[in-house]
């Protein structure tokens, strides 16, 4: 790629979905063969220079299927996130067919008819979400973007999750399955995610509300948005209404895990602008409107926003902002205010949105708790630490994704060993962890057999030919998946024998063996073989020749079964107890592979002109298949489709059809209406079989291979279970996907990662810096490997342009050659000269020809003004007492140029705490004849139903809480509110400073005049109601949380609540009806936090006025109080520094006695201090120049001091204590 000029990663992604005029040289390169005759061999090839505006004398616009191949090209050869060691350049596809030459005289329509740019800010959510592949998986339809996930922190980029928090509720990360093969688990029809896709999906084009609603009060559960990685975004009050980064609920990171052990934030996950650049989100409300971080997109200081915490700015349209400061960190409200875009209110969230399957009972808090640590041992475990009054306890976590259980074991003050819970949840630990395909490139099938005159078989097209090496040492290098594989397997065994033989299974010093994945070993298998292994490389156990083969994969429909390859070239799901050490009648060996991480998932980009371009095999796809077809016919129909303008369709060999499959959806054992298929992106397709290009290997070829998307059980052979890949004769009639190659799939041999690990996208990646004070300087080391295996390559050169290419040097250069399979470091310098956002463009040159004329990488840096500092902080008197104020003081400086324009001091004495008070959860019984009492409660209510037994009642409900199933429903009611109600029987202790009541509920069939009320009573015998909350007819919705904050006239030990219907006497499921369940209250009791400002006018005991110490006082505390205490301050740039740790001392119960001291000033300047002593007791002098800092001179028992070092050119304050 040549260097150009410099530009942001999304301005890049945009131009690249652009028209093609925005290019302007392009090299189109046409492979001209002739036609399937015996002079097969005759080639031409013809390079052609196009300029993207040359036009024909017709002034039509130059071959735009050339040019658009060239982008393809460019596309896939620059997409480094595919680049693994052992990646090779790939064998150029041989086409037996001839193309059209692209010429000036040949007309084509223009390109805008066939590349159609993604709707709305489907572009934008690309560059965002695309930065976190492959944590994320991202496509889109015509209306929504779609993001899977498993919600699970990233080790890298989130290293230490959960740590800090201080208001642990028991809640631990688990992976949640956020992925569109499993179903919403929402329980109630009425919502727009019932029965729907468990992903999350965000509108393209976001609607504005014509009345926004608030995030307070509404909400409380949830998303509102989601996080560049995938990870929800959570209102940030939690479902007591309190901010949950206020109470000390979240991490660094700002996120936690709630009630279904679901990782997710409650703040903007501002942390992800360590790899994204501020031009990018880092999280997309649920509305559809963007979310930015402290800044603007383009790096300036945030512009005023509007009362739903957004605005209008420039060429960025409406969007949001994280609220706070680089300096300041997160600050109040923390998101936006308001849900700028329409979005449907239902059950007290955004509907639709995916719902995390509950795996464990929801934990309660542990006071005084504060995790200290989070590391991760192995994949799929971690172990986490909290301190709880001096004695750390450890909680482990292991994931079984094959029992699809998680063993928990939990060290707490009553249960110090942590005695094991294991918890079980197919739709959370039934899939693989979220990782890169595993494969570098997809094998061909090997067929060379020509089984007719008919162009489109299999053997017309050779592409990414079988390529095996045998190391020598017992293990096969497949150079194109770049797995290595046993050569000889392992014999016959059950399933749970050899995923354990993998565990022990030593050979060429390898211990990392597994099993392979069903794509993995589908993809050794040769159909010109049978049996389909090249034995050369590939040999059977000594014991026995194998009739199938294991995988990973358990069949997601029956985990009783395991997807198995067969010798004949086949694949399907085959129960565990068939092989013959089970008791079943045929051979399953194991054969073991090493590499990549195992996956199941697709990373598809929906291209928007009616195809699909799986972008981990680099294959274009027809979203609409074929009506059924003879296997003939097929194949011409493949040949002949014009498809977005492509001409170079062609039916699928069979291995390209097979990695078409989504296996977790394959879950069906008769009929089935669902093909397992990703069914967004391939809506028009049915569950049926579809024929491939690869013919069944057998003396006289008869049939075609086809993979069965459902299940066809009138077949022969008969397939019985969905996703099978079998065979028929060429007369069976079937439906075609055409494919056609979006690349030629050039695999550059120079990869650069930065940091170690993490491998660079030529001409897509940016290294960011992040924020570096001005006038100081950040390097960062990059690795550049060679991934040949065979040749040296030389690096030619390192260049840095673009806007700001000077803030960035190369401070230590690259070797000049890299031995094959080596490796060589570099470093680059940002160094911030000035405020703002600083681009640039690395440019490393090198022999690569696949790479072009360099490997790009682009930069960014952010200068910022260094924040104020806080230093020293003392307090005077060291150990106050009962009777003594204190003074706090402090060095305060502000940054280069910049003046201090405040300072705050906020101490507190610990009493303020917040406690639940009541807790009702209703019975777990249902009570749906005879009425309801009251029995099963956890407090006593008072119940009383005139219009009839029934009228109240206990029910099932699909509610919220956590150990319980069941709520209280009024039913029928009568037009007197008295007659149909319950309130509490005994006084509620509401006392303290501030009080929230919260409770779930629902509506039905409310008619006119009809609903419920919530009332409120504080005198003693509980006669005086006032109405609080109430809902009337039209307010007809499921289960949602209702908030009510006490007025302080409520804050008493006497209040008491109650629930009032009002109905027609009309019952069944037509009549009127409310639901309630989990009411609580939640009260804050003792003195809150206190701020004060701090001062340096010498008069705040912070010494001399202009000296830069600041101080303020702390009033007289009651003995044995703790006091703890935070400085703030903030100067003239905006930039506010809190202190990083709370001071502290304890109130001391000694009553200090008072005596009187004489200060003489003898000659020289000398001060001596006389005082009245008393016997056996000892005295000390402090003195201070600054009534901050003290110096203490033991003196003994005399009664007299001289400071022989005083001047009277300085001040110093003096204190005599015994």
């Amino acid at each position: 790629m040549a260097p150009q000029q410099s530009q942001s990663p999304l301005a890049r992604r945009v131009a690249e979905q652009g028209r093609i005029a925005d290019y302007l040289d392009c090299l189109a390169r046409v492979t001209f063969i002739l036609m399937k005759t015996p002079l097969r061999l005759l080639a031409l090839i013809l390079p052609i220079c196009v300029h993207a505006h040359l036009a024909d004398s017709a002034g039509s616009l130059f071959d735009n299927e050339a040019l658009r191949e060239f982008m393809a090209d460019e596309f896939m050869a620059k997409r480094m996130a595919l680049a693994k060691p052992g990646y090779q350049p790939q064998t150029p596809i041989l086409l037996k067919k001839p193309l059209r030459l692209a010429t000036s005289a040949y007309s084509f329509s223009m390109l805008a008819a066939a590349s159609v740019a993604p709707p709305g800010n489907a572009a934008l959510m690309q560059a965002s979400f695309g930065t976190f592949k492959p944590g994320v998986r991202i496509y889109n339809d015509a209306s929504y973007f779609y993001v899977e996930s498993d919600s699970m922190p990233d080790a890298t980029l989130m290293p230490s999750p959960m740590v800090g928090i201080t208001a642990w509720q028991q809640q631990l990360p688990h992976p949640v399955g956020y992925f569109g093969n499993i179903t919403n688990p929402e329980p109630s029809m009425e919502s727009l995610g019932y029965g729907q896709p468990n992903v999350w999906k965000i509108p393209l084009v976001p609607v504005p509300a014509a009345s926004p609603i608030s995030l307070t009060g509404n909400f409380l559960r949830g998303a509102v948005a989601l996080g560049a990685n995938g990870i929800p975004i959570f209102n940030p009050r939690n479902n007591t209404g309190q901010f949950s980064q206020a109470i000390g609920e979240l991490d660094a990171y700002g996120g936690h895990c709630g009630r279904a052990d679901d990782y997710h934030y409650h703040i903007a996950p501002t942390h992800l602008y360590s790899v994204l650049t501020p031009d990018m989100p880092c999280a997309w409300g649920l509305d559809g409107y963007p979310i930015y971080g402290y800044t603007e997109p383009d790096g300036s200081a945030q512009q005023a926003l509007d009362a739903d915490g957004g605005h209008n700015h420039g060429v960025w349209g409406y969007h949001y902002h994280a609220r706070g400061s680089v300096a300041t960190g997160p600050q109040n409200p923390y998101l936006m205010s308001a849900m700028h875009g329409t979005v449907v209110n239902f059950g007290g969230q955004i509907d639709p949105q995916p719902t995390a399957s509950t795996v464990a009972p929801a934990g309660a808090p542990i006071a005084g708790a504060v995790i200290t640590s989070f590391t991760r041992p192995a994949t799929d475990s971690w172990v986490m630490t909290y301190a709880l009054s001096g004695t750390t306890y450890t909680v482990t976590a292991a994931v079984n994704r094959i029992l699809h259980t998680v063993t928990v074991s939990q060290q707490t003050p009553t249960d110090p060993t942590g005695t094991p819970a294991i918890y079980t949840s197919a739709a959370r630990f039934n899939y693989y962890p979220m990782a890169p395909w595993s494969m570098n490139k997809l094998p061909d099938t090997g067929q060379t057999t020509n089984a007719t005159a008919t162009f489109g078989e299999d053997s017309d097209y050779t592409i990414n030919p079988p390529n095996l090496t045998d190391n020598g040492n017992g293990t096969i290098t497949d150079n194109n998946t770049g797995l290595i594989w046993q050569k000889t397997d392992s014999g016959e065994m059950t399933w749970d024998m050899a995923r354990a033989g993998a565990t022990t299974l030593n050979l060429a010093g390898f211990t990392d063996w597994r099993l392979p994945t069903a794509q993995e070993a589908f993809g050794i298998l040769d159909h010109e073989r049978n049996p389909a292994l090249n034995s050369t490389y590939f040999v059977n156990n000594a014991s026995g020749t194998p009739g199938y083969f294991w995988t990973s994969d358990l069949f997601y429909g029956d985990n009783t079964k395991v997807w198995c390859t067969n010798a004949g070239g086949g694949i399907g799901p085959h129960s565990k107890t068939a092989t013959i050490s089970a008791g079943g009648v045929n051979r399953h060996h194991a054969r073991y592979v090493r590499g990549s991480k195992p996956t199941t998932g697709h990373h598809y980009c929906n291209n928007n002109d009616g195809t699909v371009t799986d972008l981990d095999t680099g294959l274009m796809w027809t979203q609409v298949p074929s009506s059924a077809l003879s296997w003939f016919n097929a194949l011409a129909y493949a040949e002949g489709l014009t498809t977005a303008g492509y001409s170079d369709w062609r039916l699928p060999n069979v291995k390209e059809l097979q990695s078409l499959q989504d296996i977790p959806r394959a879950t069906a054992s008769a009929v089935t209406t669902t093909p397992c298929i990703n069914r967004v992106l391939f809506p028009a397709a049915t569950a049926t079989a579809y024929w491939s290009s690869t013919s069944v290997k057998a003396g006289t070829p008869t049939q075609a291979w086809l993979v069965d998307f459902g299940v066809t059980t009138t077949s022969t052979p008969s397939r019985n279970q969905q996703g099978i890949v079998s065979y028929e004769p060429y007369a069976s009639t079937y439906p075609v996907f055409a494919v056609r190659n979006a690349s030629d799939s050039v695999v550059t041999l120079i990869i650069v990662e930065q940091p170690s690990g993490t491998v660079l996208t030529d001409g897509a990646s940016t290294v960011a810096y992040g924020s570096v004070n001005v006038g100081s300087s950040l390097s960062k080391t990059f690795i550049i490997r060679n991934n040949s295996t065979t040749s040296a390559q030389s690096i030619t050169g390192v260049t840095i342009d673009g806007t700001n290419g000077g803030n960035f040097t190369v401070t230590t250069l690259p070797a000049s050659s890299i031995a094959a399979g080596g490796s060589t470091t570099m470093v680059v310098q940002f160094s911030a000269t000035s405020a703002g956002i600083k681009t640039a463009a690395l440019h490393i040159a090198s022999s690569d020809t696949n790479v072009g004329t360099a490997f790009d990488i682009n930069l960014s840096g952010t200068g910022v003004i260094p924040s104020p500092t806080i230093t020293s902080p003392r307090t005077s008197p060291n150990t106050p007492t009962y009777i003594d104020g204190v003074w706090v003081t402090a060095q305060l400086a502000a940054a280069s140029g910049a003046t201090i324009t405040n300072a705050q001091m906020t101490f507190s004495d610990g009493s303020q705490t917040t406690s639940t008070v009541f807790a009702e959860t209703m019975s777990n019984t249902a009570t749906t004849t005879g009425g309801w009492d009251g029995t099963g409660a956890v407090y006593p209510w008072t119940v009383t139903s005139t219009g009839g037994a029934g009228n109240i009642k206990q029910v099932t409900l699909a509610n919220h809480g956590a150990g319980n199933i069941c709520g209280v429903q009024f039913d029928k009611g009568t037009t007197s509110a008295t007659a149909t109600m319950i309130h509490t029987t005994n006084p509620i202790n509401a006392i303290g400073t501030a009080g929230t009541l919260q409770f779930w509920a629902g509506t039905a069939n409310l008619g006119a005049g009809q609903g419920w009320s919530l009332q409120l009573a504080t005198d003693a015998t509980g006669t005086s109601w006032i109405t609080r909350l109430a809902e009337s007819e039209g307010s007809n919705h499921a289960i949602q949380l209702y908030t009510y904050t006490l007025l302080p006239a409520e804050r008493v030990g006497s209040l008491r609540m109650r629930f009032q219907f009002i109905g027609n006497n009309t019952g069944g499921p037509t009549g009127p009806k409310t639901y309630l369940d989990d009411i609580t209250l939640v009260t804050t009791t003792g003195t809150p936090p206190v701020s004060t400002t701090m001062y340096d006018d010498g008069l705040h005991g912070d010494g001399l006025a202009g000296d830069g110490t600041y101080g303020a006082a702390i009033p007289v505390q009651a003995a044995g109080k703790v006091i703890t205490y935070t400085l703030s301050v903030t100067d003239s740039n905006g930039s506010t520094t809190s202190s990083t740790t709370a001071g502290t001392y304890t109130v001391s119960a000694v009553t200090p006695v008072s005596f009187n001291a004489t200060i003489t000033q003898i000659p020289g300047g000398n001060i001596t201090i006389t005082w009245p002593t008393q016997s056996g007791l000892s005295y000390s002098v402090q003195w201070s120049p600054d009534l901050a800092q003290w110096f203490d001179i033991p003196v003994g028992q005399v009664g007299t001091w001289t400071d022989t070092t005083a001047s009277t050119t300085s001040r110093r304050f003096y204190r005599v204590s015994r």
